[in-house]
């Protein structure tokens, strides 16, 4: 095949064909030719190839028209131009070049009143292949290289503001570069970036920034000053909130049916006044999130999966009764704020290589099996009470095991870390199935009676390795009895005889219950009835979570009229 220049017989523009063939297509204007004819095109001194300057205009068939905006001077055809000529704009840009049928189409150069210009080939009345600058953007112009109609190549976009980008461009899109971009919506910018771009992909160091009323693919978004308000979804699965965003208002509305939310990095801030806002959320993505807020996804009962993959902190009850929650990613994660994860029922394997403290009730009665936590120094107490399926620990780190902190984990069966130096009371209260536990520096801290209390109620354990200065003969591990006083219910629903809600329970119990007959009748009634149904379901799930709501309101109204929740001795009644 041998490839020779030519010049398209309709519209004039310059080519190179396959002088083998007979026929073929104009890319520009898309009509047919001999090419033996285009290839004469350019051997023949065709009048209109270059003989038109600025001062100088040599025209065949010369006809003056009017067009839209203009007035031009040429070749035409049916009383439009077509062929090669000069059209003088009104807005003072003159154009010099080929037309097909009416409409810029071939090589020609347009020459704008401030001294710049674009060349190269047109189709349809639009640059197609060349350089220059076009005008033809809202908010800024182009300059630079064109290729299929769009900015390829070297060029550099020039905004009404002053700034400017810089670079390589692909199909119109910054592809590898530095400098300023905006983005439109109704001709008015929505979205702006500053900062370098590199193969598409945007340094994570550049600023987004966003504001105004505009639509995403169908969802409305309303931004003041980096701040979403609300969100107006057609079609709300998933929802991403675009780059630049930086807060959700607490007041927001427009989430409560959107199941699956992705944040962009800037945003740091998702903290709404009522978890009920976004009550149907499945799953949720926030790379830009550094402090997890207090009750964040409080009872979402619907959220399976979170994915905070740059989150230090998670706030008191942050992901409180979420029992679907299965899929948690905080891999920087250093600290877990109390009641964090409090009966999160789906849990399952849960690992947190950063973190150094548990707070209290942190993961209290919720379905965790396993911990890896190589960093973890601190759990505060009662942070595992009753994770009923919690077998494996691994925490090389560790320093200190709160009250209660692993009470009834009916799984666990050994558990051993050198650097535990103390261990406070009950803290594997009622570990049925624990056997072994190695903590050779760890020293254990003592009740009221003088009595080692951390192993009551692990009726298996058969070798425990603790610091030599601990008497063994005052580690007990038999059941404590309750007696004929014991909150049953609470008591199973709790975990413990001994926590600040039984306690709270009991202390109403003997000093306003037990002062008045129709009380005391009550108390008969209910240690007459309870104790078969803790016997019948105690250990079961089902149970537990049907009386754990109205225990916790109880109790939370009498804390609240003065009830303390300190620990607490039975009285005789």
């Amino acid at each position: 095949m041998a490839l020779v220049e030519a010049k398209c017989t309709n519209c004039g523009t310059k080519l190179e064909v396959d002088n083998t063939k007979e026929a073929a297509i104009c890319p520009v204007c898309n009509s047919a030719f001999i090419v033996e004819k285009a290839v004469h095109n350019t051997t023949n001194n065709i009048k209109n190839e270059n003989h038109i300057t600025n001062s100088n205009v040599t025209i065949i068939h010369n006809e003056s028209i009017a067009v839209d905006n203009g007035v031009y001077e040429g070749e035409t055809k049916s009383g439009k131009p077509h062929g090669y000529g000069v059209c003088q704009y009104s807005d003072g840009s003159k154009y010099e070049g080929n037309w097909l049928a009416g409409v810029r189409c071939g090589e020609g150069t347009i020459f704008y009143d401030d001294g710049g210009k674009w060349s190269g080939v047109w189709k349809n009345d639009q640059p197609w292949n060349g350089h220059g600058i076009v005008y033809d953007y809202i908010n800024c112009y182009y300059e630079g290289e064109y290729r299929n109609g769009k900015a390829n190549g070297k060029g550099t976009f020039y905004y009404n503001n002053g700034k400017k980008w810089s670079g390589i461009f692909k199909d119109d899109n910054e592809w590898t570069g530095e400098g300023y971009i905006e983005y439109l919506y109704f001709k008015k910018p929505y979205q702006t970036f500053e900062g370098r771009i590199k193969d598409g992909k945007f340094d994570e160091n550049g600023q987004w920034h966003c504001h105004g009323h505009f639509n995403i693919d169908d969802t409305t978004f309303d931004v003041t000053s980096d701040i979403l308000n609300y969100v107006l979804a057609n079609s709300s699965q998933p929802l991403t909130i675009p780059e630049g965003i930086k807060k959700v208002a607490e007041d927001i509305s427009g989430l409560w049916d959107v199941k699956e939310i992705r944040c962009p990095k800037s945003l740091t801030e998702f903290n709404v006044d009522d978890s009920r806002q976004i009550a149907n959320l499945e799953s949720f993505e926030a790379p830009g999130i550094i402090d997890v807020p207090a009750r964040m996804f409080y009872e979402l009962e619907n959220l399976k999966k979170v994915v905070l993959e740059n989150a230090e902190t998670i706030g008191k009850e942050a992901f409180y009764k979420c029992d679907r929650l299965h899929d948690i990613k905080m891999p920087l994660v250093s600290q877990i704020g109390a009641s964090a994860f409090y009966w999160c029922d789906s849990l399952d394997t849960v690992f947190a290589p950063k973190v150094v403290k548990i707070g209290a009730s942190a993961f209290q009665q919720s379905g965790i099996t396993k911990l890896v936590a190589p960093k973890l120094e601190e759990i505060e107490d009662e942070a595992f009470l009753s994770c009923e399926d919690l077998k494996t620990v691994q925490a090389q780190s560790l320093t200190t095991i709160g009250t209660s902190a692993f009470a009834n984990c009916d799984s666990l069966e050994a558990i051993s870390s050198d650097t535990v130096a103390l261990i406070k009371n009950e803290a594997f209260y009622g570990c049925r199935s624990l056997t072994s536990v190695h903590f050779p520096n760890a020293i254990l801290e003592k009740s009221g009676d003088q009595i080692y209390h951390q192993f009551l109620g692990c009726v298996n354990l058969n070798s425990i390795h603790l610091s030599k200065d601990i008497d063994m003969s005052k580690i007990v591990t038999q059941q404590k009895r309750s007696g004929s006083n014991g909150c049953y219910i609470a008591t199973a629903v709790y975990g413990s005889y001994d926590c600040p809600q039984v306690w709270t329970l009991r202390r109403y119990r003997d000093e306003n219950l037990a002062k008045t007959w129709y009380g005391r009748a009550f108390i008969h009634t209910y240690y007459a009835i309870s104790p078969t149904f803790v016997k019948w379901f105690g250990n079961t799930r089902w149970f537990k979570k049907m009386w754990k709501g109205k225990l916790d309101r109880m109790v939370e109204k009498l804390q609240k009229e003065g009830v303390e929740s300190t620990r607490y001795e039975d009285r005789k009644w």
